[in-house]
């Protein structure tokens, strides 16, 4: 019985020395106390800090740089009670001058199958007609040849919708805005995921 009670002395030490050494890792970090939707400026406000454990310096925002986020505006849809990673804030609200944000509904067979992430650089070719070819599979003398749109991927939504269509919200130079959202609305694109290195 000593033999027990001593083993389990030992353990009970062990156990409380490892939550000791994980609650002196643990640190304030800012965490959102209200949803914030992508694209709107974040206040003091939406903001509160916890104490919570961080696994890796880019996974949160420590509460002494609170003021890092306040003003700025959220890249992605920021949820109440969830850590702000760095990269969910940005202090340039696009689209800027001189750029459109075109959505764009496709099929989700028509994406890469690796998906998209907003940053995304790729390249949007109009194509015949929505299916990408023309009937019988043969392009019709009268159509036009294709033109292409170089674009950064804004957002994507996560689900499809009743559809069975994912919106892509493109960004794209003001020339090209107008064009592009035409040919969207009739299903006459198709994307192409561009090289990271260009």
């Amino acid at each position: 019985m000593i033999a027990v009670g001593a083993l389990v002395m030992a353990g009970g030490a062990l156990i409380s020395s490892q939550a000791a050494l994980r609650l002196s890792d643990r640190q304030p970090v800012v965490v959102m106390a209200r949803d914030v939707p992508v694209g709107q400026q974040i206040s003091a406000a939406d903001l509160t800090t916890v104490d919570a454990g961080v696994e890796s310096p880019v996974a949160a925002i420590p509460a002494e740089q609170e003021s890092r986020v306040v003003g700025g505006f959220a890249a992605v849809d920021l949820r109440r009670g969830t850590m702000i990673p760095p990269t969910a804030v940005t202090r340039d609200l696009r689209p800027s001058a001189g750029e459109d944000l075109v959505p764009v509904a496709m099929k989700q067979s028509r994406l890469p199958a690796r998906g998209l992430a907003p940053g995304d650089r790729v390249i949007v070719v109009a194509t015949a007609d929505g299916g990408g070819d023309a009937p019988n599979g043969k392009v019709s003398a009268q159509t036009p040849p294709p033109g292409q749109v170089s674009a950064t991927v804004d957002r994507v939504t996560g689900t499809p919708d009743a559809d069975g269509q994912i919106v892509v919200d493109l960004l794209v130079p003001s020339a090209d805005g107008p064009q592009l959202a035409q040919h969207a609305a009739d299903g006459k694109v198709a994307l192409v995921l561009a090289s990271r290195g260009q």
